[in-house]
């Protein structure tokens, strides 16, 4: 992932709220969002209404039999939107629960998930399990992609890699719907 230079914010700007990549839980900066390719833009509005946030546990399984563990946040108001949410590398899914209930709030069905062998996706001891990066892409990002198409087919697909998250998503066969 590319660092951007985030200006500083400027009142007379809208309020949008700017999340970098390189440090999305901590930083909220207000800012014009012109030029930032690999920052996230949401407008927030100025009084959200209060989301009821559904908070769910469930599996997919990669065309190789491989159970991926996941996490799904359904908002009681969705605006049509569905964020799959690809994670570093080792990084377990519940690193982002607030960052995943954060976009929930604002209405959108946001999805995670461990990759083979990482967090609730292991089930042998880490020195026994050997995966790579592409087989991340092309088997478990796969399933994923496939896993949210069949589960929310009317929603819009969009997806936030972290890190190496965000190549995973180019080996997967299925990624033309992005």
């Amino acid at each position: 992932l590319c660092k951007t230079t985030i200006p500083q914010p400027n009142p007379h700007n809208s309020p949008n709220l700017l999340f970098h990549m390189n440090s999305l839980f901590n930083s909220k900066v207000r800012s014009n969002l012109l030029n930032l390719p690999t920052a996230i833009v949401m407008e927030i509005p100025q009084n959200p209404a209060e989301q009821q946030i559904a908070y769910t546990q469930a599996t997919m399984t990669a065309k190789d039999g491989y159970t991926l563990a996941a996490s799904i946040y359904e908002p009681s108001e969705s605006n049509g939107r569905v964020i799959l949410l690809n994670s570093g590398t080792g990084v377990k899914r519940g690193y982002y629960h607030k960052f995943a209930f954060f976009f929930a709030e604002q209405g959108f069905t946001v999805v995670t998930y461990d990759y083979r062998g990482i967090g609730d996706s292991l089930y042998v001891p880490i020195q026994d399990f050997d995966t790579s990066i592409s087989e991340w892409g092309e088997k478990d990002c796969v399933a994923a992609l496939q896993w949210v198409q069949e589960h929310f087919p009317t929603l819009k697909l969009s997806v936030i890699g972290h890190s190496a998250g965000g190549k995973i998503p180019g080996f997967a066969h299925n990624n033309t719907h992005i």
